[in-house]
């Protein structure tokens, strides 16, 4: 019985330590195996890109990746078990931070770039990240609440309490109205008064 009874403890450890958790509001953290035969290569290769997925920068020192922006502060380390591999995740925010992601959409999305398919690795509900613009030109929206478009233009960017987003162009004196399209990779909106559809630059 006592046999049992230490089985059953190791297996909810076991358990635990290879699924997401939340500590809270301010951080979050995870731990995830890849399945046999998919290489460490994969989480080397993926964890910078990881990080700038979520509009953090990215550093790299051998298996342990790590970035942050005005906001959030996350590392990524891969561990090689030699034929599948390891990565664990811990993404902290800043207390009184203004972001429209969580620390576990940070982390979730993290995780999605190291196993997943080219949408999940670049499509969010968020507009953090880059953006194939509607009249040309690539806008990056950043965790922050800024916006720069690749003409030089910078710009702010906030959620409005329907859900929607607006954007307002420094150089310009306009503003640009949008939704996230259920699939997370069109931005379709009013921009200065013309209707136009963003695609995302994965």
């Amino acid at each position: 019985m006592k046999g049992i009874r230490i089985s059953l403890a190791a297996a909810v450890l076991t358990f635990v330590s290879y699924a997401p958790a939340a500590a809270g509001p301010y951080m979050s953290w995870g731990q995830w195996t890849s399945d046999p035969g998919v290489a460490f290569r994969q989480c080397w290769d993926r964890g910078a890109q990881a990080l700038r997925s979520v509009g953090l920068s990215a550093v790299q020192d051998g298996r342990f990746f790590h970035g942050s922006d005005d906001v959030f502060t996350a590392s990524l380390v891969c561990y090689d078990l030699g034929n599948r591999f390891i990565v664990t995740i811990t993404v902290a925010a800043q207390v009184g931070g203004v972001s429209s992601m969580t620390t576990d959409q940070v982390r979730d999305r993290m995780q999605a770039v190291i196993f997943g398919t080219q949408a999940a690795s670049c499509a969010s509900m968020s507009p953090v990240g880059n953006w194939n613009w509607w009249n040309g030109g690539v806008a990056t929206f950043y965790a922050n609440g800024t916006a720069r478009h690749s003409s030089g233009s910078p710009g702010e960017w906030l959620q409005l309490s329907d859900g929607s987003y607006r954007v307002h162009w420094d150089a310009y004196n306009s503003d640009d109205y949008f939704r996230i399209s259920p699939d997370g990779m069109h931005m379709p909106g009013n921009y200065n008064g013309t209707a136009g559809t963003g695609t995302r630059a994965c």
